[in-house]
């Protein structure tokens, strides 16, 4: 149970395995574009945007606390990811082909990879 709130409000020492941070990972590429498929309201479509952004970083704040770095390092990281993701695809539309789409899509599956290989500190 304590693994779903350090997910919400993880502590400044928390830290989050390999296996788990691919999974959420994973989860948060495919619900992204859930309420989307759906055709839900845009109150809906901005609640589980925030709120998977806010998962996706403390998970992402974790796993950089886990390899040895810190966590803000991340979020500035992933948050200025999301920032020029968005301006792209104000810029040339929200279309699966338009380039700003492929380049948050493509950073995620990206930095996702990158943590999930990278090895934690060894602990003795």
């Amino acid at each position: 149970m304590s693994f779903i709130i350090n997910l919400f409000k993880p502590s400044h020492s928390t830290t989050i395995r390999r296996i788990p941070f691919l999974i959420i990972s994973i989860l948060y590429f495919v619900l992204q574009g859930t309420p989307l498929m759906f055709n839900m309201g845009k109150f809906t479509l901005i609640f589980t945007a925030v709120l998977l952004l806010w998962i996706y970083c403390n998970t992402g704040a974790m796993r950089c606390r886990d390899i040895g770095i810190k966590g803000r390092y991340f979020v500035i990281l992933w948050m200025s990811i999301v920032v020029i993701g968005q301006v792209m695809i104000r810029i040339w539309g929200a279309d699966c082909d338009s380039p700003g789409t492929r380049f948050t899509a493509g950073m995620t599956i990206l930095t996702a990879f990158f943590l999930a290989l990278t090895p934690g500190k060894i602990t003795n």
